[in-house]
């Protein structure tokens, strides 16, 4: 994300300083704004899976439950977590999920993500049509 930041700051320079821009500057503008968009992406619920940010996809084969929390209990906002099958694959990025036998329904940080303008309703509705039975449970 750096990365597309310095090309914006260089691409205004340029701007300001040489007079005309040539195309391929404008095309890494273009480039690096779709780049930060992308990278505000908190959820998506689709026939894929869900996705959690850039980090974490998961396949709804590989979902047991998907977690709605009120807002307080495990951050300040809304958010959503995966309870993963037990025989499913971890996220790309993740080794080893712990398991606590005194809260097996636990759900791991990474498969976590704080959603400030979530609408319950919503996730309710993406869950059921395209979740294949997975549940969307509350966790208050």
């Amino acid at each position: 994300m750096l990365g597309q930041g310095i090309l914006i700051v260089v691409a205004i320079a340029w701007t300001t300083s040489r007079g005309p821009v040539p195309w391929i500057v404008w095309v890494a503008v273009l480039f690096g704004i779709l780049s930060l968009w992308s990278a505000s992406l908190v959820l998506r619920v689709d026939a894929k899976g869900v996705r959690l940010g850039r980090s974490v996809s998961m396949p709804w084969t590989s979902i047991r439950e998907v977690v709605f929390y009120e807002p307080g209990v495990v951050a300040a906002d809304p958010a959503i977590g995966l309870r993963l099958r037990p025989d499913a694959s971890l996220p790309k990025g993740m080794k080893s999920i712990i398991h606590d036998p005194r809260d097996p329904d636990a759900v791991p940080e990474p498969l976590r993500a704080s959603a400030r303008y979530l609408d319950p309703a919503s996730l309710s509705t993406a869950v059921n049509e395209f979740g294949g039975g997975v549940p969307l449970v509350r966790n208050a």
